[in-house]
């Protein structure tokens, strides 16, 4: 499929990674060096929106690997433009999709909430959980912290199918700390500044003109992973802070193959007022809604 890009994609490509590296790559505790943390395979990556003329379904906004909200932007005439909002905290909670067993070998999915990506001026802080399928037996479920163009970061606490992970992402006084918490196996970590994951100096500071809410299909060796199939993903208690008036963007029915259908839906349309500077918005969900084909690069 061709795309156009909307931040730093040629950054990512450049990096090798794996194929989704097998459970026991996950064990221990978290990764403290970029190069340790590259091992893990697949990388989350900035908004990637489909071109034009292809993929033409449902919804405001069309993306070849992100689908849920973003908070921050709106659509023009010339593509997609900051409201003018800086983003100071995201939050929200979420089920963890159980992996079909309809899914292709080697497959991921990933949910996550975030700060940046959209718009390309800085770098993305987000968390959540990587998923990648390799058959019936070999499922792994990892919760992770990134700072992109700096790789993912697997962290050591245990993640199942149905558990619900709360993720918050704050700026405190100029650091950018990550809160999570499993309240279905009654972990939490942090606040945990996300510098301390990564070797001195390599930390790069957010583009604050966006927050997100994403289930996404990641990207492996410079392309997209297969795209796993997955129970629905219900995100709620999903809010975020900001300095102005900003307006969410829904990303609805995106996910696109080369055929032009939609692999993805999210209901409902929309999750708030748009005149909201924070506060708690709208529970969603993500279906899956197309495996025939698992994604635009299975």
């Amino acid at each position: 499929m061709t795309i156009s890009t909307w931040a730093g994609v040629a950054a990512a490509t450049a990096l090798v990674f794996g194929m989704p590296a097998a459970a026991g790559a996950h064990a221990g505790p978290a990764a403290r060096s970029a190069s340790t943390a590259r091992t893990l395979g697949p990388v989350l990556h900035p908004f990637v929106r489909t071109a034009r003329g292809r993929g033409r379904v449902a919804g405001s906004l069309h993306s070849a690997n992100w689908s849920g909200f973003i908070d921050g932007v709106k659509l023009s005439s010339s593509g997609l433009q900051s409201v003018g909002a800086h983003f100071s905290s995201v939050s929200a909670s979420f089920t963890v999709p159980q992996l079909s067993a309809s899914s292709p070998t080697n497959s991921s999915n990933a949910v996550w909430t975030g700060i940046g990506g959209v718009l390309g001026t800085g770098g993305i802080v987000q968390a959540g959980v990587l998923e990648s399928f390799k058959n019936q037996k070999n499922q792994t479920y990892t919760p992770i912290v990134e700072d992109y163009p700096n790789p993912i970061v697997p962290l050591s606490e245990p993640v199942s199918p149905g558990d619900t992970l709360t993720v918050t992402i704050t700026d405190t006084s100029g650091s950018w700390t990550l809160t999570m918490s499993d309240s279905t196996k009654n972990w939490s970590i942090g606040p945990t500044d996300i510098s301390s994951w990564y070797a001195a100096g390599a930390f790069v500071a957010p583009d604050t003109q966006s927050a997100e809410w994403i289930d996404e299909d990641p990207f492996c060796g410079g392309t997209y992973c297969k795209f796993a199939t997955f129970s629905p993903a219900n995100f709620s208690a999903v809010t975020d802070t900001a300095t102005s008036a900003n307006s969410r963007t829904p990303l609805e029915t995106i996910i696109v193959n080369r055929f032009g259908q939609a692999e993805v839906s999210v209901a409902p349309s929309s999750i708030g007022s748009t005149a909201t500077v924070g506060g708690a918005y709208d529970s969603f969900t993500v279906t899956r809604v197309s495996s025939s084909r698992h994604g635009p690069h299975a």
